[in-house]
């Protein structure tokens, strides 16, 4: 019987996940046969009450003893759409946004980036450290900045998406936040 979150979590990592290597490098690979075996545990009493079925699936990493989930929402955008005029009227609605969804508890960090020419790309081959200028992906659109924050359910972390200045020029994409053990605490 699985007690705990973590339990849960640490039990679909090592189902889910087996080495492999292609050529030089060694990757995690879908364990195919494991697939099965989750699908009970991601549909049991730890999950309950959360939101939709989908919903359910992935909200292993519940923060506040089953209310909210962690939501991390990546704002992409094409970093010359703005002028600095453009720029600093975002930074103001967004400090204004992150000011309203602090005051319902629902906000837990925000920040843009600089832009992608101050990035440095770090990539470990064969225990060697490679360092480079530059992001590591060539996109249309980079990544801009973050909101981290808590909320009842997926529809809840769209309808704070929906309301992040940049989403109306760029892509903010939502993705749940997996909470482990053994990380330091705040």
């Amino acid at each position: 019987m699985i007690e705990r979150v973590s339990d849960a979590v640490a039990i679909l990592i090592t189902s889910v996940y087996t080495t492999g290597s292609v050529g030089d490098n060694t990757y995690g690979q879908t364990n195919e046969d494991a697939i099965p075996t989750m699908i009970p545990l991601l549909d049991g009493p730890l999950l309950e009450g959360t939101g939709s079925e989908d919903d359910r699936r992935w909200n292993l990493g519940l923060t506040d003893g089953g209310k909210q989930m962690r939501y991390m929402l990546l704002i992409y955008f094409e970093e010359q759409t703005l002028d600095e005029t453009e720029r600093e009227d975002c930074y103001l609605e967004s400090a204004q946004l992150a000011h309203e969804i602090h005051s319902k508890g629902q906000y837990l960090a925000a920040a843009p980036l600089h832009p992608t020419s101050t990035a440095t790309s770090v990539r470990v081959r064969d225990n060697k450290r490679l360092v480079t200028d530059g992001p590591f992906a060539e996109t249309r659109e980079q990544l801009g900045g973050y909101y981290l924050i808590n909320a009842n359910n997926l529809d809840e972390a769209i309808g704070i998406a929906a309301r992040i200045p940049m989403a109306r020029k760029g892509t903010v994409e939502i993705r749940p936040v997996i909470e482990i053990g053994g990380l330091p605490a705040d």
